[in-house]
């Protein structure tokens, strides 16, 4: 390889060189041994040499050394080396022998070089523009195909802490679904835009239904060949409360995860009721003008124990309850549940409080009920208000007046539309570029009919 190959193959990998630092000239393919531009700097030298170390890995993994137990240099022999040097090229042989465990050029040598594998730095993407706002659940309201599903991604989400999402769409034969109404390339975004998620987004539809490569970041694969093992959180379907779409539903079922979740697009909401035939909780009801859609979950297993902190901005003696309820040796199970309330304060920090607490080992029993409502009777677990909302085991249960529940979710910011007004002004922000016509083309003029008296 040359050197415009080997700093190719690095740059592939991840590595950034430039200047004196590309002085790699040539190098085997499997990086033992190679030349070296000699360009009077000791620094930019030896770091060629563990460059060839670097070529010797078949990775595409970035590296960086962490420890090097011994460099020797015999300065005597390195200038005689120099000297003998072709003056036309300069370049120095360099050798690397992976049963020593060395790394040899002229008169250096390198001994015992250990690296280290580095998460890469991704690109800064485009800022995501959100508006944080309360959101109620089963209002019916209309929004868009995208905002439901997000919706329901979020919610499902807050259930599971886990940076590993794994989902699944199931378009039948009869699914009057086109490409454009597809959520799996939906999913794919909303996910895309959350730090941190590791998504696998599949879709199971008839062979040839749609084109694949349209949907890069979506896989195709059949439900049937979904094990449980691959632990699907959130499952897509059309109409899977109806009666004929009773296979389909228990198909999910069978690979959907201990408490999943399934989004199903219903043409109406008259069936909502069906859910409970097959022990699953409707969660969120929202509809887009052209369907209903309804978030279903697996119903929670009941309770073993029940402990109720209430909190409040004031005073922080509840902190030595809810700490020794953390701590106790046999306190934690999965059908155990601490619940935090919070009444009387509108505004507090119980949302944050039990997100973080969630991610502490233990934290997964810890539910969380807001009122916001100044003429909400008093929190009871004899109250059909509250208990009923408590069996759909959300973390995070908001009360709004009316008896509404929901909770607070980030929703894109709506896009800005232009607006006439009456007056304006230009301004040049870069002086290198000329105003020109064309880049006042977008001013219109408005008719404004003036009397003078």
């Amino acid at each position: 390889m040359n050197t415009k190959d080997i700093y190719k193959e690095l740059k592939l990998r991840g590595y950034q060189y430039s200047g004196a630092f590309r002085s790699l000239k040539s190098a085997t393919k499997s990086g033992r041994k190679g030349h070296i531009g000699w360009m009077g700097n000791w620094a930019m030298f030896l770091d060629n040499m563990l460059q060839i170390l670097i070529l010797e890995l078949d990775t595409r993994k970035l590296f960086v050394p962490t420890k090097i137990r011994k460099i020797v240099i015999d300065t005597k022999l390195h200038q005689q080396e120099i000297r003998n040097l072709n003056p036309k090229d300069r370049q120095i042989a360099v050798y690397v022998n992976k049963y020593l465990d060395t790394i040899v050029s002229g008169g250096v040598e390198i001994c015992n070089v250990k690296a280290m594998g580095i998460p890469r730095r991704l690109p800064a993407g485009d800022p995501v523009l959100e508006e944080y706002k309360f959101v109620a659940h089963r209002d019916g309201a209309q929004v868009s195909l995208k905002e439901a599903i997000s919706l329901s991604i979020q919610i499902a989400l807050e259930y599971y802490q886990t940076i590993h999402v794994n989902t699944i769409e199931l378009i039948h034969d009869s699914d009057n679904i086109t490409e454009t109404k597809l959520a799996s390339p939906i999913i794919t975004e909303i996910l895309g835009d959350l730090p941190l998620i590791q998504a696998k987004v599949y879709l199971s539809a008839p062979f040839n239904r749609f084109n694949d490569n349209l949907f890069p970041n979506v896989t195709a694969k059949d439900i049937n060949n979904v094990s449980k093992e691959e632990n699907i959180l959130f499952a897509v379907g059309v109409e899977l409360l109806s009666i004929n779409k009773k296979h389909q539903l228990n198909q999910i079922l069978l690979k959907l995860k201990n408490d999943g979740f399934i989004l199903t697009r219903e043409k109406s909401s008259k069936k909502i009721s069906t859910a409970s035939k097959y022990n699953l909780d409707v969660i969120l009801e929202k509809n887009t003008g052209e369907e209903t859609l309804i978030l279903l979950k697996k119903k929670a297993q009941l309770c073993r124990k029940t402990d109720i902190i209430y909190i409040n901005n004031d005073e922080f003696t509840w902190l030595e309850k809810l700490n020794s309820l953390m701590n106790a040796e046999d306190r934690i199970d999965d059908k155990m549940r601490i619940i935090l309330v919070s009444e009387g304060d509108l505004e507090n920090g119980l949302l944050g409080f039990v997100n973080c607490l969630r991610k502490e080992p233990g934290g997964e029993v810890i539910r969380s009920i807001l009122i916001q409502d100044t003429e909400a009777p008093k929190f009871s677990l004899q109250n059909p208000l509250y208990s009923e909302q408590l069996q759909l085991d959300l973390p995070i249960n908001v009360l709004r007046p009316g008896k509404i529940w929901g909770s607070y979710r980030h929703l894109l910011l709506s896009s800005l539309q232009p607006k006439l007004v009456r007056h304006a002004y230009v301004t040049q922000m870069v002086i290198t570029i000329p105003l020109t016509y064309a880049g006042l083309s977008g001013l219109r003029r408005c008719g404004l009919h003036h009397a003078f008296h």
